[in-house]
């Protein structure tokens, strides 16, 4: 909220309209006016447990309702939403396959493939990719690519941790250029190029 919408509402908090309940919805209470939180009733709502998200999920005929909430960053309705869509799958699969490959690699080809999907979604399968590889060489599990556990302990066993954390700040960095009218192509080949030289 800008300050002249924050000031809107708090009058409003402060003189409600009769009968009238207000619900206020944030994932980020620190950025609330603290003249606006003094007027509400806090209540958490935290993530539910993975377990019942996953009986929820089969319940709404979720294919793979564990792949597809780890995937999701253990948010259900996202999970949902991705499992819907079998492109989405597909291309997933594909692209986590080009990025197991140890031999053959095809930085050039990858980037020209993920043209045609919304560069946020590549760079999330990327970053989590990238993620799952620092987890595997520190605790020997994998949180968001389950499916692709022994593709992806085939390919960390070369890499050191700190070449991973490297290209994990290089994905943060291109986040700020995905939506800038630079050639994106030439963002995911510099990106794939650097990936695929950890493994040489």
């Amino acid at each position: 909220l800008n300050p002249n919408a924050a000031n809107a509402l708090l009058k409003m908090l402060e003189e409600p309209p009769v009968q009238t309940l207000f619900v206020l919805v944030t994932n980020h209470l620190s950025r609330i006016l603290p003249t606006i939180r003094s007027r509400c009733r806090l209540l958490k709502l935290p993530a539910p447990d993975d377990r019942d998200a996953i009986t929820w999920l089969a319940q709404h005929d979720c294919a793979e309702p564990a792949l597809n909430l780890a995937l999701a960053g253990f948010a259900p309705l996202n999970a949902l939403e991705n499992s819907e869509d079998r492109g989405w799958q597909a291309q997933r699969k594909q692209f986590c396959e080009a990025l197991a490959r140890t031999h053959s690699a095809d930085p050039i080809a990858l980037a020209e493939s993920v043209l045609k999907i919304a560069p946020a979604t590549v760079l999330r399968w990327f970053q989590t990719w990238i993620y799952d590889l620092v987890s595997l060489k520190t605790t020997q599990t994998n949180r968001y690519h389950t499916d692709q556990l022994n593709s992806q302990n085939n390919f960390k066993n070369n890499i050191q941790l700190i070449e991973l954390m490297n290209i994990y700040n290089k994905i943060i960095a291109a986040r700020r250029l995905i939506h800038h009218p630079l050639n994106l192509k030439l963002v995911w080949e510099s990106l794939f190029i650097k990936y695929f030289n950890l493994n040489n």
